[in-house]
């Protein structure tokens, strides 16, 4: 019996660290500190590589595949056309500081959510840049997000909570 496991690929090309991977059918797509979000497809060998202006903590991508948001430590979102690589739209009113905060798409790609680190839930309209909505949710960051089936969304905080809501 081998014990020794060695990975099938190593994937490089990064600048500084990489802040969020995610696979995807034959996609592995990753965020990095270094402004960018690569997409590597895994069957043709190929690589995609969209750059911002700033260092990309989290990042998720539409329902319907075709754009994906990245959330930069400038407090800025960017609405991304996975595509073209076309900046499509910019949001801000949330602030990220030095903390990473998730974002998420709602099941309709209609609406962002997004936590900050004052430790509010923000829901930004896709088609306007600033947000629609402000809720205080936590005493401290709120750092991550995830929607749950039959509750709503679910938020966790550096408070050591976690709080479900219906938006």
């Amino acid at each position: 019996r081998n014990d020794s496991y060695h990975p099938i690929e190593i994937i490089k090309g990064f600048k500084d660290s990489v802040s969020q991977v995610r696979a995807q059918e034959f996609k592995v797509i990753c965020a990095s500190m270094d402004g960018s979000v690569k997409v590597f497809d895994i069957r043709k060998g190929e690589v995609t590589t969209d750059t911002l202006s700033e260092a990309v903590q989290r990042f998720d991508i539409a329902n319907s595949r075709k754009a994906y948001v990245a959330s930069a430590t400038n407090n800025h979102l960017y609405l991304i056309e996975a595509a073209t690589g076309i900046k499509i739209q910019e949001y801000s009113g949330h602030h990220v500081d030095q903390y990473t905060v998730d974002v998420l798409f709602n099941p309709k790609d209609t609406h962002l959510v997004t936590g900050s680190a004052d430790g509010s839930l923000f829901v930004y309209d896709i088609m306007k840049p600033k947000p629609i909505k402000q809720i205080k949710a936590h005493d401290k960051v709120l750092s991550a997000i995830d929607l749950h089936e039959s509750a709503g969304w679910v938020t966790a905080s550096h408070d050591g909570t976690v709080a479900y809501w219906k938006i």
